[in-house]
């Protein structure tokens, strides 16, 4: 009889003594200085320096059950967009001012300009999707170069945007923002068409190939080619982040060395990752500060297998750091991490890739302080 109690009082101990789970994570979001993920709540935490906050904390913003909603970050710039629009702030999105309507399809913003592809008008008319572009325009990266669109190079506030209408029957798909340029990948309905790049990188290329993903660095670009999944890169190669094994500025696409069955690429300031359809992923370029998470911090022009990621099924890069969702609703993030960016509450860079730490009770910011 002593014993059953014993055993019954120990159960009921464990039991007391178990702590809530934080929610699953659906959607992780990074830029350099700040990252957001959305809950299995459907509630979006967010942290970091450019949003003010030292340790996830749920922000004021609730996203609509079933719609899309997109976050985009630069240094100490914040955009989000959805069915409503798109609204850009500095620090806050609760006083963010609305740029532009339409619903999302694809969001990208740079320190001095962002870029958004949107409908304006009836969902199924292909000709009533269109790319509008803000900001900065001394190298021509808002799609013009019309004397009467320029900005000043650090804007002091959101310019409205500048239409890049469609051509023909092309309409933009997805856009990608980096330092001075923009690229845009253009198709015709559900047919393939092409990339274009326009700024301090001019491109077209990739014509009559279909893309599964484009993502866009500092000063490099990346698509991921449906057809094999391979990775091709262009644009700088100071830090290996083409992949093509050599440090040559490339101004065509080169491919990323023993890249295939990839499904998404992601790029940060100075190195790319590919997630493959197996779930693991390969990292190349600058790695000073853990960006390849293998142990050393030498740099490496070909693409690296990282070790004991499996499972993954979302990657993004910003900055110096990366983050990958995996599929059990857990996320983990890697590299630099001086401005509370890897969401774990601390300073401490990433040499392995270590998890976001949600916090059960996690509360918005102080609105006083210039929090969400």
């Amino acid at each position: 009889m002593r014993a059953r109690l014993g055993l019954a009082f120990a159960v009921l101990v464990l039991v007391s003594c178990k702590r809530p789970r934080p929610p699953a994570i659906e959607e992780v979001w990074l830029g350099p200085d700040s990252g957001c993920v959305r809950d299995s709540k459907n509630g979006i935490q967010c942290f970091g320096s450019g949003l003010r906050q030292t340790e996830p904390a749920l922000v004021e913003i609730v996203p609509r059950a079933g719609e899309k909603t997109l976050l985009a970050f630069a240094k100490d710039r914040s955009c989000i967009g959805d069915s409503g629009g798109t609204r850009c702030a500095d620090h806050s999105l609760v006083t963010a001012k609305k740029l532009i309507g339409g619903a999302v399809l694809s969001l990208s913003v740079s320190e001095t300009h962002g870029c958004v592809v949107h409908k304006t008008g009836e969902e199924k008319a292909t000709d009533a999707i269109s790319l509008a572009c803000w900001g900065a325009n001394s190298r021509g990266e808002l799609g013009t170069r019309d004397a009467a669109h320029d900005v000043p190079e650090v804007p002091s506030n959101h310019e409205l945007p500048n239409m890049f209408g469609t051509l023909d029957k092309m309409h933009p798909k997805s856009v990608a923002v980096g330092a001075g340029f923009t690229c845009v990948e253009m198709v015709n309905g559900e047919a393939p068409g092409y990339v274009r790049c326009f700024g301090s990188i001019d491109l077209k290329a990739f014509d009559g190939e279909a893309i599964k993903s484009l993502a866009a660095g500092m000063d490099h670009a990346c698509v991921v080619k449906a057809k094999d999944g391979s990775v091709w890169c262009w644009g700088k190669d100071y830090a290996g982040q083409l992949g093509d094994g050599g440090s040559v500025d490339a101004a065509l696409p080169v491919m990323a060395s023993g890249v295939f069955g990839a499904v998404q690429v992601a790029c940060g300031e100075r190195h790319t990752c590919a997630r493959h359809l197996a779930g693991t992923i390969a990292c190349w370029g600058a790695n000073d500060h853990h960006q390849l998470a293998n142990g050393t911090t030498t740099l490496s022009t070909r693409p690296r297998p990282m070790h004991g990621l499996v499972s993954t099924k979302a990657i993004v890069a910003a900055g110096d750091a990366t983050c990958v969702l995996l599929k059990d609703g857990d996320a983990r993030c890697w590299g630099r991490n001086d401005v509370y960016q890897l969401g774990d509450g601390t300073t401490v860079e990433h040499v392995v890739p270590s998890p976001i730490k949600l916090r059960v009770d996690a509360r918005s910011g102080d609105k006083s302080s210039g929090g969400w």
